[in-house]
């Protein structure tokens, strides 16, 4: 959903389109998505939280970053003393880091501006592990991670088996991948 206003998210699309279906259910779709979050922290927020909402199905959107584990540890004794919107000021909420976080957002809205973020990032990245995975030259790291998330996936399958919910994994595919199937 990154430079996407709510109401164009897939969660919100999804939402909408089940409930236009005019089968008497009121349907509830749960976002749970996290910016700079990875598969190592989904997982335990659908055990911790997730299956407490009582879902009737579960879906997890994957893309390919979502190989690199967060080292979570570092990042709350990096953070821990920041604030609510730490990841994205990094500092305490006053009512100018608010004016700040809100311009943030407002250019977060900014689909060209997002896409020439992610350029920049991608030309001066070099050989990144998500690069490495894409074109298939991996790397110790890399392939570490991809078994790492594989267990990862195997708990979320394994975990709405054992609750007799259908799980669905959504592979997004990587802007590479959009313009090599053109």
């Amino acid at each position: 959903g990154q430079a996407l206003p709510d109401e164009d998210i897939i969660t919100t699309r999804w939402r909408d389109k089940l409930n236009s279906l005019g089968d008497d259910c009121d349907y509830t779709v749960v976002n749970m998505a996290a910016r700079a979050w990875s598969t190592n922290q989904q997982y335990p927020l659908l055990e911790t939280v997730g299956l407490g909402l009582e879902p009737d199905h579960v879906v997890l959107f994957f893309y390919v970053n979502d190989f690199k584990a967060v080292n979570i540890e570092r990042r709350y004794e990096n953070y821990k003393d920041y604030g609510e919107y730490m990841f994205d000021i990094g500092q305490p909420m006053t009512p100018e880091i608010m004016r700040k976080w809100k311009f943030r957002q407002f250019l977060r809205q900014s689909a060209l501006i997002m896409w020439t973020y992610d350029l920049i990032r991608g030309l001066r990245g070099g050989d990144t592990m998500e690069a490495q995975i894409l074109y298939g030259n991996l790397g110790d790291e890399a392939r570490a991670a991809i078994t790492d998330t594989i267990g990862y996936l195997d708990k979320f399958a394994e975990t709405a088996a054992a609750n007799d919910l259908p799980f669905t994994l959504v592979l997004i595919p990587a802007s590479p991948e959009l313009r090599e199937a053109i």
